[in-house]
């Protein structure tokens, strides 16, 4: 997993990975991120809370279709994961996957171009910095559905762009041991 760290104090922007252990044995059914802790079970599903798409819920059915049709499709994948991840920003409860949900954001939806994710990133940036030259540090796995990059490099890559246009301040460079 990668962290990212931006900051005044050294002017800092800091990509650091992490050999946390999380268990292979339970992961995302959207987007195969590794889960600290299994699915709950609920009525007709599982209720999910993903560290990439965030807290949802999906019926069992959705979740053996997906598994099946999302099998290698990295890009469908990352669809739903960044749509899942917006629906939570609209409401508190958490998202209910179903059939007819998932199959609609998969044929309608499409991630968000390189320019609007980097503005996606400023958005969440200016919601999660306390203030200007404050420092944020980051978990690329949210933040890849957040802004809607494929994978954590285009989460890297919108960030290297930033901080060479100066829209962020700071050096981009690697901390720790890397997995």
């Amino acid at each position: 997993m990668t962290y990212l760290r931006l900051g005044s104090d050294t002017d800092l922007l800091a990509v650091r990975s992490d050999s946390r252990t999380m268990s292979d044995q339970y992961k995302c059914p959207i987007c195969l991120t590794p889960m600290q802790q299994p699915a709950q079970q609920i009525s007709g599903g599982e209720h999910i809370v993903c560290p990439r798409c965030g807290e949802y819920q999906i019926t069992r059915r959705v979740k053996t279709v997906i598994q099946k049709q999302l099998e290698s499709d990295h890009k469908a994948r990352a669809v739903l994961s960044h749509a899942v991840r917006r629906m939570q920003e609209a409401s508190p409860a958490p998202p209910l996957i179903t059939d007819e949900l998932a199959n609609q954001l998969l044929q309608s939806g499409s991630l968000p171009s390189p320019a609007q994710q980097a503005e996606n990133l400023i958005l969440w940036l200016g919601g999660n910095l306390v203030a200007p030259g404050e420092t944020v540090e980051l978990d690329s796995r949210p933040l890849t559905a957040i802004i809607g990059a494929i994978d954590e490099s285009g989460v890297e890559f919108i960030l290297d762009h930033r901080v060479r246009v100066w829209v962020i301040w700071g050096h981009f460079r690697a901390l720790g041991a890397g997995k």
